[in-house]
């Protein structure tokens, strides 16, 4: 396993998202590390949440996803159970934030396969 994983073991099954990229032959019901990429097409917008949690969540039957967690500007980051990582462009007007639990809707994730997780 690479050396950015640090040992996480992460388990998560987004229904729907683009398979941006693979490394390696993928089969149902197998395990692989992956590298997730937020999309979002038009202008990224980060609000306070009046509720204290991580969490993503599809929106119905789409693409879009809903995510909740503390936002890290420092490091580009938001923490919803999983990292998401932000560019510097899109935390620019966001630093009042910093250190609290926020939300923002993505419009889907795009997924790179990097390799198959060997049990």
């Amino acid at each position: 396993m690479p050396e950015e994983y640090q040992g996480a073991e992460i388990r998560i099954r987004f229904p729907l998202c683009f398979v941006e990229e693979y490394k390696c032959s993928v089969e149902v019901g197998q395990e692989y590390i992956v590298d997730l990429e937020i999309v979002i097409f038009d202008d990224l917008d980060i609000e306070k949440s009046a509720i204290q949690a991580k969490e993503i969540t599809q929106l119905a039957d789409s693409f879009a996803y809903f995510i909740r967690g503390v936002f890290h500007p420092s490091s580009k980051k938001i923490d919803s159970g999983i990292e998401i990582v932000l560019a510097d462009e899109d935390i620019s007007d966001f630093w009042y934030l910093e250190n609290q639990f926020v939300e923002l809707n993505v419009d889907r994730f795009n997924i790179k396969i990097i390799e198959k997780v060997n049990k």
